[in-house]
């Protein structure tokens, strides 16, 4: 509604039946302020995963597009929704700039294995796991390499560990740089600056271990 949007998958999330419930809970929404798609088969995991893709990828990437200011955020909510529903949001979800939200709690139905009680429901956000790991970014300039763009790979690389706050990633990164460096060099004919970007992988190898096997 201001500078946040969620986007989230409920199999019975249509606009009669969700727009009342926020209303209640204090967030009423008018007409232009949401989008609503429909998965085709909520049991299809192949099916959602290419419906999720097709219509809410586009829809993050112009978000995303607006944020001059840095103040606009993409809540994924894989809460709701059959478990396919989920497992495909999250899938989707890896590469976009987004935080994880999932609503847990302290009191369930059934004995613990039902739903979470009125009242005891508890917010859970977490920033993308393959982001905060650098997982997702690695395999992306890895994909790079072989494709032999390594200017490209270098340069995500360098961008990735400038944003990262986890030390131990941090360094990974780094390290993953200063070899894609070497390939490149070596690539390029410029043998010996190649020799002095694999030697400062060498002396910190044990960093790769987070990436490569």
């Amino acid at each position: 509604t201001d500078s946040r949007k969620m986007l989230g998958e409920q199999s019975d999330a249509t606009p009669d039946s969700l727009l009342p419930s926020l209303q209640a809970a204090g967030f009423p929404l008018a007409c232009g302020q949401y989008e609503v798609y429909t998965i085709g088969d909520p049991q299809d995991l192949t099916g959602a995963v290419r419906d999720i893709d097709r219509h809410i990828t586009p829809e993050v990437t112009r978000w995303r597009s607006r944020d001059q200011a840095g103040t606009y955020t993409v809540a994924v909510d894989f809460t709701g929704g059959t478990k396919v529903m989920s497992v495909s949001l999250a899938y989707v979800a890896r590469r976009w700039d987004c935080t994880f939200r999932y609503i847990g709690g302290t009191l369930r139905a059934k004995e613990g294995l039902g739903v979470v009680e009125d009242s005891h429901e508890t917010i859970l956000a977490s920033v993308n796991p393959l982001e905060a790991l650098g997982y997702q970014v690695a395999e992306d300039a890895l994909t790079l390499c072989r494709e032999m763009d390594f200017r490209a790979a270098e340069r995500l690389l360098e961008e990735a560990a400038g944003r990262q706050r986890r030390p131990e990633v941090k360094r990974a990164l780094q390290t993953l740089r200063q070899l894609v460096l070497a390939l490149s060099h070596w690539d390029s004919f410029r043998h010996g600056e190649a020799l002095v970007a694999l030697e400062n992988v060498v002396k910190n190898q044990s960093d790769l271990a987070l990436f490569l096997s």
